[in-house]
């Protein structure tokens, strides 16, 4: 379920964001040229306890263009620090702004992230 949520209240877990390579400087102005035309058409991925899991880049465009309050998305259920990293990947894995080198090493991160949460097991 989508719902608004005040930009402030959002928070950035830093083992969350340096996953996932940053885009390019002209893929970044095409997505800032298109929240500001378009809006924000995807909403933000977070946990229940408000930290971002998709978005980096549109919160730190939105955040630029001075919105104040966002559409986001609550992901529920992930029950370990693995399973939110792991989501964290595969919700990036697909993004246009990879390249083929960078979805490898996503892979082989996620792979790692799920083989330390077996070990734990």
């Amino acid at each position: 379920m989508t719902r608004e949520l005040p930009l402030a209240d959002i928070k950035i877990d830093p083992a969350i964001k340096r996953l996932v390579p940053r885009p390019s400087q002209a893929d970044r102005e095409a997505l800032k040229a298109s929240l500001e035309t378009e809006g924000q058409l995807v909403p933000l991925s977070i946990l229940p306890d408000h930290r971002l899991l998709d978005g980096h880049t549109r919160l730190e465009l939105l955040v630029e263009l001075g919105v104040k309050k966002v559409r986001v998305e609550v992901v529920q259920g992930l029950t370990s620090e693995a399973e939110i990293l792991a989501r964290a990947i595969e919700l990036n894995f697909a993004r246009r702004h990879l390249n083929d080198f960078q979805k490898v090493e996503l892979a082989a991160a996620r792979e790692e992230v799920l083989g330390r949460r077996g070990a734990r097991e």
